[in-house]
């Protein structure tokens, strides 16, 4: 039987908790760590507070109090077997103060009027000050005295002890993460692995605000053992992505492994070890959707749900307009997690004032001078507000060297929000010589970094021909350049320069595609991932694509494809990113490849990429009549053997048939399948084959519902008939399921706003 996951049950606390047994030997030194709550900040010891209330008192919080302090004090009413209490967060950024009632005094006029709400029956105080046992003592004499029935304190070393002992609060708010040393929270195995997940976040940890979105992302993990998480580029999904995996580190999971592809994840996968975290980035694509990446998904969606049945969670992150280009593409029947809104977070629906602490984080822990900040104070608040802000806007706002050609009025600050390419495109340009050429020899090694130190290779002479840079001087350029446009990240493989964000690859790309001399580095350079990605070769319009390859260098990217082995990958490539010119070229270069195509068209031929590519050669005259006729009749037989309506769905599909062998196929399949469904039926009861036999139901019932939509207007009550039978059967099917193991459902209430006006945020980001 799987193991279950572990998890630490949520225990009634006091004052004076004790610590729980700690579990291996990383947390039996648990003890030793000495979180710096004075330097959370405000707006992350808040959200602190409230994943204590929920986690460890069991208070969830209902909603903010109002505060005249722009939030920094805040206080919020918790909910408990439907009692409702008043917790106050008071918080200092000195790291050996101590709490007294002086320090309470405006919390303490307000109890009166609190207690005459009901909101003082339970009053509770976290804080980060020091709290004395004498202080505590008179802190509760004072409070009941003005009208609170019960008083509580729970101070800096109570808070500590909690995080120490309780992963899920270290889980709701990881910039905790940065604060104690992670070699004594997460045990041995885990601890490198840790490391360099948070090594790819840079400075951007302590500029973490925990939002709604990371709260639902893990519920959705802990409900399902699966989240997409979708949002725009620049969004925050890496950001929350990376926090999710160290979270489950943290939690007891054996390990974390970070893919891009369905056969990676396979690969990876263990059944005998299934407390596994897979965070597949980038989904179904990285810049524009790759109708590769779908087809492996399809083909390994079975695999997906074995996987989290068995204990593992799986995160996808995906770029909002890419998902929505692979969602009708995706066998979502075969794995209906895809397809429930519960588990699909979109990390652009920030509100106003999760947008705004952002935004102070940047401001105040970035590199702007006082006297910046001060000028950008006023207009902080419309920014945070505007719909087009995102979280690497706000990185942004706090870095000097984005912000050069700012202008510092309402309209400069919109146009930086709302336009964000040219300031982008115009910083890159502006980069000396030396820090262009290293920007141009990491876009060469893409997603998987620039290895550190540098060494001599293709990729640099290349660079150093067409840019005039050496070496040792890129090498310079890097390191300037070190958490502001680059980052060095710790891998298993040793260290990587990369971009500081995607973003700035994206830019650097457009750069490239106007440049002759950098897209013939590009071509010659680029791994073949990325120029399967990014490249077009002719007038062909791709929503992405960076890269428009002009007609003299058709022969070496050619020549590299031939070299890639890259399968569906570069078939996929030739089907939709190729005019006539290339793919005739291409031909000449390898003459059996439409023999290779015929022979491997597969089942399920709307999502193949050999039949994409046949028709397209098909379209532009470049397919023999005899190689025609054999693609056709194997389709035909695919049709009728494994009852795939592909064609009735596909109109590229249907194009490598004549009108007439179209109209025949469908008078077969009418006759063969339709006629003769109840047999069918009862074939397919009896000979399958995979492992999941719902899913096995759900392929033909998806074909037949193809083939309805096909008949239009005419009669199908048989093929309804036939659906209805086969719903029948999935659901007697689900009724034997087994619910996944190692799923623990804890409610998580979201956190309503605590700041009536967002200005208030800002008041002292210049201090």
């Amino acid at each position: 039987m799987p193991r279950r996951i572990p998890r630490t049950s949520v225990q009634p606390a006091t004052a004076a908790s004790q610590t729980r047994e700690p579990r291996g030997s990383a947390a039996a030194n648990a003890g030793l760590v000495d979180y710096h709550l004075h330097t959370l900040g405000w707006k992350a010891f808040q959200d602190l507070a409230v994943a204590v209330a929920t986690e460890v008192l069991g208070k969830p919080v209902e909603t903010f109090l109002s505060s005249r302090d722009g939030g920094r004090d805040g206080a919020f009413v918790g909910v408990s077997a439907g009692n409702r209490s008043t917790i106050q967060c008071k918080f200092t950024s000195r790291a050996d103060a101590t709490l007294g009632v002086a320090e309470l005094a405006d919390e303490l006029s307000k109890v009166q009027s609190l207690a005459s709400r009901g909101l003082a029956e339970d009053y509770v105080i976290l804080t980060n000050f020091g709290v004395s046992g004498v202080a505590a003592a008179e802190i509760e004499e004072r409070f009941k005295a003005a009208g609170a029935r019960t008083v509580r304190t729970y101070g800096r070393d109570w808070i500590t002890a909690q995080i120490r002992e309780r992963p899920r609060l270290r889980m709701m708010v990881p910039r905790v993460y940065g604060l104690g040393d992670l070699s004594q929270i997460i045990d041995e195995r885990a601890y490198l692995q840790a490391q360099y997940i948070l090594s790819t976040m840079g400075d951007d940890l302590r500029c973490f605000v925990t939002t709604d979105s990371h709260r639902r992302s893990i519920e959705a993990l802990t409900r399902h053992g699966f989240v997409l998480l979708l949002g725009d580029p620049a969004s925050g999904k890496s950001t929350i992505g990376a926090t999710l995996a160290v979270g489950a580190l943290d939690d007891g999971c054996s390990r974390t492994v970070r893919v891009t592809s369905a056969a990676e994840l396979k690969r990876h996968w263990n059944p005998n070890e299934p407390n596994q975290f897979f965070w597949v980035d980038d989904a179904f694509g990285p810049t524009q959707y790759l109708h590769s990446r779908v087809d492996g998904w399809n083909q390994e969606l079975l695999m997906l749900r074995a996987a989290i049945k068995a204990g593992a969670r799986i995160l996808f992150t995906s770029r909002t307009h890419i998902w929505e280009s692979a969602r009708p593409n995706l066998k979502i029947s075969q794995f209906p997690l895809l397809g429930q809104s519960q588990v699909i977070i979109n990390v652009h629906g920030l509100s106003d004032d999760e947008r705004a602490q952002i935004l102070y984080n940047h401001l105040k822990m970035g590199d702007q001078p006082a006297e910046i900040r001060t000028e950008l104070k006023p207009l902080l608040a419309v920014a945070a507000a505007n719909a087009g802000f995102l979280p690497e806007t706000a990185r942004r706002l706090g870095s000097t060297i984005f912000t050069t050609m700012l202008k510092r009025d309402q309209a400069g600050v919109i146009d930086f929000i709302e336009k964000p390419e040219p300031f982008l495109r115009e910083m890159l340009e502006n980069l000396d010589n030396q820090s262009r050429a290293a920007m141009a020899l990491i876009f060469l090694h893409g997603h998987g970094g620039l290895s550190s130190p540098l060494e001599s290779s293709v990729a640099s002479e290349t660079v150093e021909r067409l840019l005039g840079v050496n070496l040792p001087n890129i090498g310079r350029a890097l390191e300037a350049m070190n958490n502001s446009l680059t980052l060095l990240v710790q891998r298993q493989e040793g260290p990587r320069w990369i971009y500081k964000h995607p973003t700035i690859s994206d830019a650097f790309a457009t750069l490239v595609g106007e440049s002759p001399e950098l897209i013939e580095l590009y071509v010659g350079g680029a791994k073949i991932e990325r120029l399967l990605d990014e490249v077009v070769c002719g007038a062909i319009e791709i929503e992405g694509a960076s890269v428009r390859v002009p007609s003299k260098l058709y022969n070496a990217v050619s020549k590299r494809l031939a070299e890639s082995h890259g399968g569906w990958f570069v078939r996929r490539f030739l089907a939709r990113r190729c005019d006539k010119p290339f793919l005739r070229m291409h031909l000449g270069r390898e003459p059996t490849l439409v023999a290779t195509l015929i022979n491997a068209i597969k089942p399920t031929m709307a999502f193949d990429a050999n039949t994409d590519l046949l028709a397209q050669l098909n379209a532009q005259g470049l397919l023999e009549k005899a190689d025609r006729v054999s693609a056709a009749r194997k389709i035909a037989e695919l049709t009728i053997d494994v009852v795939d309506s592909s064609i009735f769905r596909d109109s590229k599909l249907a194009s490598i048939l004549t009108e007439p062998e179209v109209g025949e196929l469908r008078s077969r399949f009418q006759t063969e399948i339709i006629g003769n469904l109840d047999q069918v039926i009862r074939s397919w009861e009896e000979d399958w084959l995979v492992e999941d036999e719902r899913g096995h139901f759900e392929e033909l019932k998806t074909s037949l519902e193809r083939y309805v939509m096909f008949l239009a207007d005419e009669d199908h009550t048989i093929v309804q008939a036939g659906i209805e039978r086969i719903d029948a059967k999935i659901t007697e099917l689900e009724g034997r399921e087994d619910e996944p193991v190692g799923r623990h459902a804890s409610p998580v209430s979201p956190v309503s706003p605590s700041i009536s006006q967002l200005a208030t945020i800002f008041d002292d980001v210049d201090e």
